[in-house]
């Protein structure tokens, strides 16, 4: 380990180094430099708290750290911030680290490392039969067990784990066995290579031993017998001494260590070791156990992080990554099928997301290229038919703004033309594509009738432009088309006979010595054989000069009438003034009437000074004066209804008829509006029908102790007494 300048050290391991710092319970803020990136670690109390690495949360950031290659540290004595993000012990951080950087080395073309193998468990036995121990008085199978540092591989292997049955009884070395009871293996046990049978060239009779034969091979047969009873009784009790004695190592090592994937693996490397164990059933019981225990916490931390993501894409992929990884490290288990179920619900919901997703927001192109990746990323969930339907409702919508685009003038057709190619492209599959093809063959047939009415446009008479449309008619195959050139040549010929016959109406007017009444009657006589429009009005302008002198005769008589009416209406101007000036009078002496009638009833009746007055019991605004004062004479219920509509006064325009009850208020109530006459009725604004007759609410202005109900029809002559608001 070298420590260079600036507090960076290199040349150790971060895994190594957090080690070290979670021994000593070390407070510090660790800043990591990989080869292109950088990330800090937060540590308090010799544990992670927090991590920043891009735009990875906390418990990632801290993952994608420990994997960085060939990392540079740099320590800082405090840790800058005291929220805590990531509530993962230290040891649990580091072996996920581990895995993670071992996919990730397995996956890179270089050649890869041997992983480390747990040595295999010793033989202590003394010549007296007793288990050795050190010095110390320590168990060498538990010292060594408990200090053994598990390896990526192991720690891979212990949460996917492939079991692969180990050596057996049978696959053990045999006992070297050199006797039985001090005695030697017998000779007949050597092997009889050396000796060569006896040859012809041997006289001597072979005598007969056929009864000793059978006595040494019965002996060999039990002392082998012997031996292979004894070799599988000494297996048998060495099995069973190295059995007790992992047993109790595995024991003491799960009382030590606290992290379950720690106990899981020693669990597993029992089993595979002993798999006969009359243990075996507990122990499987507790690693299922300690597997639940694994994936719940597991699901604990998925879920805490889930928390921490936003509702956006970059939220989404982040929880994917998730659920992804919870569901490949965990095969099996009670949180899987509810982590699937999660899965596939944030890829609903993500999907209705981008449903909801507005125009504003996204262009109609990306949105739908969006829509296509992601239903083909998720093809079997739900969302897929969320995005199915919104795309057909869309197309639905589209397609309809594409038949009610205009197509009046070539630019817009031509716009029309392009939305319906780029809606083919978009949706090739819509149901309604023929009716989109029909609409497109319209808009081509509209644009080339077009192109062929600008082109006879360019010709100034009507001959050039029917040779213009017989060149296009043999020329032309759509039927349509057709029928339309047809129409314009009868359309041409008919005008090109108006052509012929005004040239002829213009050869017999230019005759010298014709009079004015020989002109007017060929003028008329073409009139009435009913000439264009443009031939109708030239003709009539010929016949308009003849009579000239007779419309200038017309139009001096003209002029006097005119004159005679101008003199008219000014007289009537003038008994216009006069009248309004008469009423300008009667109306100021109808105010100061008012004004001294009120002088006695001031306490409920304010002058407003503006040609109004105050009721301060309802605080209404009513007329100072009734409508007489100001028109002169009284009014049908049409003329005071018109006449409330137009009436100004005191600057507000919101005057209307008054109700039967608000008249009887100010007419009946003591003390009464003291209008100078109590004989006058007024109109209220309620019209009935009685019979085949229509009347109206009226109240007289007599102070009557008794209130009495009356009504007059709408033709009958009474007053108004206007009311705001």
């Amino acid at each position: 380990m070298a420590l260079s300048p600036g507090g960076k050290i290199q040349g150790i391991s971060l895994p190594a180094f957090l080690q070290m710092v979670q021994m000593e319970k070390s407070t510090c803020t660790l800043t990591i430099q990989g080869n292109h990136s950088s990330g800090q670690l937060y540590i308090r109390d010799g544990e992670v708290i927090d991590a920043r690495y891009g735009d990875f949360p906390g418990l990632e950031a801290a993952y994608e750290i420990i994997c960085l290659p060939d990392p540079v540290i740099q320590m800082q004595r405090e840790c800058t911030t005291s929220e805590r993000v990531i509530r993962v012990p230290m040891m649990h951080l580091l072996m996920e680290g581990a895995r993670r950087w071992d996919e990730r080395r397995n996956q890179s073309p270089a050649e890869k490392q041997p992983l480390p193998v747990a040595p295999p468990a010793p033989s202590h036995k003394s010549s007296g039969g007793k288990k050795a121990v050190d010095t110390d008085g320590t168990d060498p199978d538990l010292a060594a067990l408990s200090a053994y540092v598990f390896s990526d591989e192991e720690v891979r292997h212990a949460i996917q784990p492939d079991f692969t049955q180990p050596e057996g009884l049978e696959n053990l070395q045999p006992l070297p066995i050199s006797g039985i009871n001090g005695h030697a293996e017998p000779e007949a046990l050597q092997p009889l290579a050396g000796k060569k049978p006896p040859g012809p060239e041997q006289a001597a009779p072979k005598p007969d031993h056929s009864s000793d034969r059978k006595t040494k091979w019965a002996s060999l047969i039990l002392v082998f017998a012997l031996i292979t009873v004894g070799a599988a009784a000494a297996r048998f009790a060495h099995e069973r001494y190295r059995h007790h004695d992992a047993y109790q190592s595995l024991q003491q090592s799960l009382t030590r260590l606290e992290l379950p994937e720690q106990q899981e693996v020693i669990l597993t490397r029992f089993l595979e070791a002993f798999p006969h164990s009359p243990h075996s059933e507990d122990l499987v019981r507790a690693r299922t156990r300690l597997r639940e225990i694994i994936q719940e916490r597991d699901y604990r931390e998925l879920a805490l992080e889930k928390k921490n993501l936003g509702m956006d894409s970059h939220g989404f992929e982040m929880a994917l990554r998730l659920y992804d990884r919870f569901l490949a490290r965990h095969q099996e288990g009670p949180k899987r099928e509810l982590v699937i179920e999660l899965r596939e619900n944030r890829i609903q919901t993500m999907a209705q997301s981008m449903a909801d997703r507005t125009a504003a927001e996204i262009s109609r192109e990306s949105w739908l290229e969006e829509a296509r990746r992601f239903q083909s990323r998720f093809p079997d969930n739900p969302g897929r038919e969320i995005l199915e339907k919104h795309i057909r409702h869309m197309a639905d919508g589209q397609l309809k703004e594409i038949l009610a685009l205009p197509a009046s003038d070539d630019r817009e057709r031509a716009h029309a033309v392009q939305a319906i190619h780029a809606f083919s492209r978009n949706y090739p599959h819509h149901p309604d594509k023929e009716s989109l093809q029909a609409h497109l063959s319209k808009l081509l047939h509209q644009q080339r009738i077009a192109d062929l009415i600008a082109g006879a446009g360019e010709r100034p008479t009507h001959e050039e432009q029917l040779r213009y449309y017989e060149q296009a008619r043999r020329n032309e195959t759509n039927p349509a088309i057709l029928a339309f050139i047809r129409e314009r040549i009868t359309e041409l010929e008919q005008k090109s006979r108006e052509d012929r016959m005004w040239e002829e109406l213009e050869t017999g007017l230019a005759r010298s010595g014709l009079t004015d009444s020989a002109r007017m009657a060929l003028l008329d006589r073409y009139l009435t054989e009913s000439p264009p429009p443009h031939y109708r009005y030239r003709a009539q302008s010929l016949r308009s000069r003849i009579l000239e002198e007779q419309q200038v005769r017309e139009q001096q008589s003209r002029d006097e009438i005119a004159r005679q009416q101008a003199l008219a209406r000014q007289q009537q101007l003038a008994e216009e003034r006069a009248r309004a000036t008469e009423a300008r009078e009667r109306l100021a002496l109808a105010v100061r009437q008012m004004q001294q009638l009120l002088m006695h009833v001031q306490d409920r009746f304010s002058l407003q000074n503006n040609g109004t007055v105050r009721d301060n019991h309802t605080g209404k605004i009513w007329m100072l004066t009734d409508s007489e004062a100001h028109t002169g004479s009284c009014l049908t219920y049409d003329s005071a209804r018109t006449f409330v509509q137009n009436l100004t006064l005191g600057g507000n325009t919101d005057w209307r008829l008054p109700m039967e009850n608000e008249l009887a208020q100010i007419f009946k109530n003591a003390p009464s509006y003291p209008l100078p006459h109590p004989d006058r009725w007024y109109w209220s604004s309620e019209l009935f029908s009685r019979g085949y007759r229509s009347e109206v609410r009226v109240v007289t202005a007599r102070n009557e102790r008794v209130f009495q109900r009356q009504s007059r029809s709408t033709e009958s002559c009474g007053h108004v007494l206007a009311v705001r608001p």
